[in-house]
């Protein structure tokens, strides 16, 4: 298999990340009714005007009702009290961060953008979490550059936190998040510079950096596992993904249970699975996914491909494959060549004149008193 270029996913590597899945926010409506339920007001009335009273509330108040309204997903009000804040004080470095983050969240991503490159041109040189979030919001080399910098200002933090033996409060980079952020740049040379002459030697090596800072990662495995397979080195490759399996699937009794990995990422390791043709687990991790969420298109597109790989019955492909297509079309699709192997797939199907018969629902046409007459006139 020839090197692809595969579509960039973008991660959180936020310091300001948010407790609780996309599904868990949804969960949680905003509050935007003018009363409740008992005719009092409700905590959107309130809290409006309570941003109406300006001179009662510094940039310390504003920001920890921001960071309050965020604990309880509640975007809309934190948009508020950031705009406010930044109104007052638009160069203020906390504020900018706190409100790129929000609009990262709420998927504005030019605002986003915007209050991070300020940020950044204020503070150049301190700072990680600006780094790592612009990452996410650029491509190419300055996506690259922007990940190289916010990872040398992680391990200067950690540094400099061992030597002066600070508190436990302290705002320096774990191992882990020095090492997630590796994974973030690898995977830049997986996607948008895949191209390029060294991203293969460039991706590995982050990768092994990613293992050096965290052995736990379950992660740095699975991209290394990547980097392996676009270099056609498929036995090592599959000895990556059992690693990572390993990790967060609790096999390894020697090492810690890593924490189960991010939706998206678990797709990835499905999509892994298949191409190093460990069908049987493949299979397992798309059943969980599914279980979780049965409303994602890639997961029944990869189902769909797994039983046309291993011949599975007619029936169970199409299943799967139109379910897909559905959810495509559902929720709009960025992926058209998983699309076109969707309707390549199915065309390749038998086709159906009977959708029962496929089915095993049997009709017989046959008048139950055939038989009978038959053996009548035999006599």
């Amino acid at each position: 298999m020839g090197k692809e270029r595969k579509r960039k996913a973008k991660k959180t590597t936020s310091s300001t990340k948010r407790k609780g899945s996309s599904s868990e926010r949804n969960e949680k409506p905003l509050t935007n009714s003018l009363t409740s339920e008992n005719g009092g007001e409700t905590d959107l009335v309130k809290e409006n005007q309570k941003i109406k009273g300006k001179a009662r509330y510094s940039i310390k108040d504003l920001l920890k009702q921001a960071e309050e309204c965020l604990d309880n997903f509640n975007y809309e009000l934190a948009i508020k009290f950031c705009e406010r804040a930044l109104g007052i004080e638009p160069d203020n470095l906390e504020v900018l961060e706190m409100a790129g983050s929000v609009y990262l969240e709420t998927g504005d991503m030019d605002k986003a953008k915007s209050c991070f490159e300020n940020a950044v041109r204020i503070s150049p040189d301190q700072g990680y979490s600006k780094f790592m979030n612009l990452g996410q919001l650029l491509e190419g080399q300055e996506a690259v550059a922007a990940f190289n910098k916010g990872i040398q200002l992680m391990i200067s933090s950690k540094e400099n936190d061992t030597a002066q033996a600070s508190a436990s409060d302290s705002t320096a980079a774990s191992s882990t998040e020095i090492s997630t952020a590796y994974c973030s740049l690898a995977e830049m040379y997986l996607t948008d510079e895949c191209f390029k002459e060294e991203a293969d030697s460039k991706c590995y090596e982050c990768c092994q950096k990613a293992v050096e800072f965290d052995a736990t990662n379950p992660e740095a495995y699975q991209l290394m596992a990547s980097c392996l397979l676009s270099q056609q080195n498929m036995e090592e490759a599959r000895k990556m993904l059992d690693k990572s399996l390993e990790l967060w699937q609790g096999k390894d009794e020697e090492l810690p249970e890593a924490p189960v990995p991010p939706y998206e990422t678990r797709i990835a390791t499905s999509k892994l699975l298949i191409e190093l043709e460990n069908y049987e687990t493949a299979g397992s991790v798309l059943e969980e996914l599914i279980e979780e969420s049965d409303e994602v298109p890639q997961v029944w597109y990869l189902l769909g491909w797994l039983n046309h790989i291993t011949n599975q019955d007619s029936t169970s492909i199409r299943t799967c494959l139109e379910q897909a297509q559905k959810l495509f079309t559902q929720f709009g699709c960025d992926d058209q060549p998983m699309m076109d192997h969707v309707t390549e797939m199915l065309a390749s199907l038998p086709e159906v004149e009977n959708p029962d018969e496929e089915n095993g629902d049997h009709e017989d046409d046959s008048d139950p008193d055939d038989g009978e007459e038959e053996e009548m006139d035999t006599q």
